[in-house]
């Protein structure tokens, strides 16, 4: 059981990593003007797999052509929230489904 529990703090405390890595991108690229930087390439490295997750699921997530030089354009539109979301749904559900596991588990 002490295996199952270690496993799940390490997967919350990875989703929470990329949730608070997919907020920072949000606010590097905000703040950023200039997109080629050492800190916005970060954050754009390690948050890409996800993102492309989300816009392959859900495609209504994307940025118009009309809408890509504008503030908008630059947190790539609906993504960064759908992720978030996503994120906090999977780690709310292994929750649940160890929390079951761990009740009917029998010594």
């Amino acid at each position: 059981m002490e295996i199952l529990k270690g496993f799940y703090y390490f997967f919350a405390y990875t989703i929470k990593f990329v949730t608070w890595l997919v907020v920072g991108r949000v606010a590097v690229l905000l703040l950023a003007g200039e997109r080629r930087n050492v800190i916005v390439d970060f954050f754009v490295r390690f948050t890409q797999p996800p993102y492309t997750v989300v816009k392959k699921l859900f495609p209504f997530t994307r940025v118009p052509p009309e809408k890509q030089g504008t503030s908008w354009g630059h947190i790539d539109g609906l993504v960064p929230f759908v992720t978030i979301a996503l994120l906090w749904s999977m780690e709310k559900l292994f929750r649940i489904i160890l929390s079951v596991l761990i009740l009917n588990h029998q010594p």
